[in-house]
């Protein structure tokens, strides 16, 4: 398990504990560490997750961003992950 993985553990279990401001940093960062590394799925992951708990921030203009990112990523990204972030997106209020 690389540190990117870490921090993004560490992201979703600030979320699970409603931790949302803690979740958006940890994730966060492991977009960028993910990204860096060359590990496009896991980058997917990580943005959802920075979505969600952006999202619950009220955050919508950033998180609708961080969400168009997962589908940019396209094939590279887990089929769920991109699931979740249409789901969402369609989600947030209109712009």
């Amino acid at each position: 398990m690389t540190r990117a993985h870490t921090t993004y553990a560490l992201g979703l279990d600030h979320a699970v504990l409603g931790g949302w401001s803690e979740a958006a940093g940890h994730h966060r960062d492991a977009v960028g560490q993910f990204r860096r590394i060359g590990m496009p799925h896991m980058q997917g992951s990580a943005l959802l997750g920075l979505g969600e708990a952006l999202t619950e921030l009220g955050e919508g203009v950033e998180a609708r961003t961080c969400l168009r990112q997962v589908l940019d990523l396209g094939d590279a990204v887990d089929r769920a992950v991109l699931t979740g972030a249409r789901k969402l997106l369609g989600s947030l209020p209109a712009e």
